[in-house]
């Protein structure tokens, strides 16, 4: 299937860069992107539900990914496993610590009454739809309640964190913060702010794009003050990084190799210095928000960033390579009602 760059696409690069080296610069950025995602052969819904037809090839596809070299004790990391006909209370048994388990045990599963077949269905839905699916389309989809289909949703967001976890990167780096929150004039009167910029009352989140790798790594922060933006960079990369910012007053003075771009002056390309594909990130997050989610409170929201950071992060590899990863990496993660709601 041949794919290509949108006309609406073409018109927002034409508008966005004044000068032949910065367009033909994001115009091979985005081709680079066609390209990788036309190189990933990918699983169909239809064909994922063939996949998962039943809890059995569910759990046993679970099983191969979990313990690609031979059923494990999550508890003890024993080989010595005996597997029980009668599946009960479980379908193994550790000869060493005699305890039971299964493939939830010790994941984010655990515990949990919804069919393993939901289970693999919406962490497929949710690591290949780039906006994200709502917890009401959850609930339409795989027949479950409203309720459990935001727990649900917010575990497999716990099994996403693992893509975004602090790394010291070695650049070069594009840094850059946004504000996340609904428009004032939505608010109801007794939450409007009328002090400050359009930013007041919305929560700050802080992002790093990796050159190199192409990976984001993403923090929900208390303020942009300079301390606060200062030892993001600082915990986010390495001492020799090349640090491409804009004019933000915060990342002044950072002990890095480092570079602005002013938009003041409207100007978002300098040779190599822009800050264009953490912002392009930032596009897709508040997209979701707008037309998928609606509302993020500031408890949940790092878990909103984790998930959007995973699917970019993890965007080169096929949906079921991605549930893998996800599965094997999350071991030992938890997330109980009590402490996501409390």
């Amino acid at each position: 299937m041949q794919k290509h760059i949108s006309d609406e696409n073409a018109v927002q690069l034409v508008l966005t860069f004044d000068d032949d080296e910065s367009l033909l610069q994001c115009t091979q950025t985005a081709l680079d992107d066609e390209i990788d995602e036309m190189n990933r052969k990918d699983t169909t819904l239809f064909e994922a539900m063939q996949l998962f037809s039943d809890e059995k090839r569910a759990e046993d596809w679970m099983i191969k990914q979990r313990w690609r070299n031979g059923v494990r004790c999550p508890r003890c990391s024993c080989a010595e496993v005996s597997v029980r006909k009668s599946r009960n209370p479980m379908p193994f048994h550790c000869r060493k610590c005699r305890r039971y388990f299964s493939v939830r045990t010790g994941t984010v599963l655990e515990r949990s009454k919804v069919p393993l077949r939901k289970w693999a269905i919406a962490m497929f839905m949710m690591s290949n739809h780039p906006k994200g699916v709502s917890s009401l389309q959850l609930h339409r989809d795989l027949d479950i309640t409203q309720s459990t289909a935001w727990f649900l949703a917010h575990r497999i967001r716990k099994m996403m964190s693992t893509q975004n976890r602090s790394v010291r990167r070695a650049g070069p780096v594009e840094i850059d913060e946004t504000f996340v929150g609904g428009m004032l004039r939505n608010r109801p009167l007794h939450k409007r702010f009328y002090i400050g910029t359009g930013t007041a009352g919305k929560i700050p989140v802080a992002g790093i794009y990796d050159r190199a790798t192409k990976q984001v790594t993403a923090r929900v922060v208390e303020t942009t003050t300079r301390a606060v933006l200062r030892k993001f960079v600082h915990d986010n990369t390495q001492l020799n990084a090349v640090v491409y910012t804009d004019e933000h007053s915060g990342y002044q003075g950072i002990l890095r190799i480092h570079q602005t771009i002013k938009h003041s002056a409207r100007k978002y390309v300098d040779g190599s210095v822009t800050t264009n594909r953490i912002e392009s990130f930032w596009s897709l997050l508040k997209r979701a928000y707008k037309g998928t989610y609606h509302y993020w409170s500031k408890k949940h929201l790092q878990r909103y960033v984790d998930e959007f950071v995973a699917r970019h992060n993890l965007r080169r590899a096929d949906s079921l390579s991605q549930m893998s990863k996800m599965l094997r990496e999350s071991e030992g993660e938890r997330l109980t009602y009590e402490k996501l709601t409390n």
